[in-house]
């Protein structure tokens, strides 16, 4: 029975880690693709990192590799000029949410230009 048990355990690292691989099978975003293609969607295609935190999802059986960073560049939206982002992006998926958008750092008392829950990115990094 111990057998059983340690075979059964054996064989749900080696799936559960061959699943884990198959889910990152396509590139992951570096944080500078992430940033690129963020500020691209607002006008801004190079902009530049001033805060970057690299950490993984929560959810899911698989814990995603994901960043937070706040970047600086001349982004607008429409007729809103801003010139910080702050965000979060999946390193998997090519997606942002949570973008704040100001023209001061972020910070609790800074004002925002405009806010946006989710960014789909435009694949630039795989453009390249």
């Amino acid at each position: 029975m111990a057998r059983f048990a340690l075979a059964a355990l054996l064989l749900a690292g080696v799936f559960g880690g061959y699943h884990a691989y198959q889910s990152f099978a396509s590139p992951l975003l570096s944080a500078q693709d992430a940033a690129n293609d963020v500020g691209a969607a607002y006008g801004d295609p190079y902009p530049r990192i001033i805060r970057s935190i690299s950490s993984e999802a929560d959810d899911g059986p698989v814990h995603e590799p994901m960043y937070s960073m706040t970047v600086i560049g001349n982004f607008h939206k429409g007729r809103t000029t801003a010139h910080y982002l702050e965000f979060s992006a999946m390193a998997s998926r090519h997606s942002a949410w949570s973008l704040w958008a100001g023209n001061t750092p972020p910070s609790h008392t800074a004002r925002r230009a405009w806010f946006a829950n989710q960014v789909p990115l435009r694949l630039t990094s795989e453009n390249r």
